[in-house]
């Protein structure tokens, strides 16, 4: 029962409010945010900082899934950009609020919290990492582009599958806000 509920209530009812037009789309943020803080609070009763991925990864694996493939995309999409954007201030301020709230919020709400719940449900891995997947494309709807759902399903299968090996949150953050910026900057998203 308590898997039904947390999915029916932080997952999909949201986003459905948020599709509907039920909550304006400029709240989209101000949704994740809340969404964050109710995953927050019910993690903080019944999960371990370790079931949720919230410890220190090592330094090697952080470099290897995160870090350096990071900074290749980026590196690939300024040489492909240059001299083609300057970023504004106003764009500034939201680069930061996505590397360090936006992704963080995203990856411990689909990720941290989902697997942890699920876990302590028995559902079976492979179905947590699908589930995971599924319900982050899922949230891209509000954008109202099959691409951006696709795009996003097929990158939620991997930051499942790499929060599965790893169970560390910051190595699947920082790769959500590298690939998050870069599709930012390059006009994608």
């Amino acid at each position: 029962m308590r898997p039904a509920a947390i999915v029916a209530g932080i997952y999909v009812c949201p986003v459905m409010l948020l599709e509907s037009g039920v909550i304006p789309f400029q709240l989209r943020f101000h949704v994740l945010l809340l969404m964050t803080l109710v995953a927050a609070a019910l993690s903080f009763t019944r999960h371990s900082a370790v079931n949720l991925g919230l410890t220190r990864p090592r330094l090697g694996p952080l470099a290897a899934w995160s870090v350096v493939p990071a900074a290749l995309l980026m590196g690939l999409v300024l040489l492909r950009d240059s001299g083609h954007r300057v970023a504004t201030p106003g764009h500034t301020v939201f680069y930061l609020f996505f590397v360090f709230v936006s992704a963080p919020a995203q990856e411990f709400v689909y990720r941290s919290f989902l697997f942890a719940e699920m876990r302590a449900a028995r559902i079976p891995q492979s179905a947590i990492v699908f589930l995971s997947a599924g319900l982050f494309g899922f949230m891209h709807i509000i954008y109202r582009d099959f691409a951006t759902v696709l795009l996003t399903l097929a990158a939620g299968l991997i930051w499942a599958v790499l929060f599965h090996s790893t169970r560390k949150t910051l190595i699947v953050a920082l790769s959500h806000a590298a690939v998050g910026m870069a599709a930012i900057f390059s006009g994608i998203v």
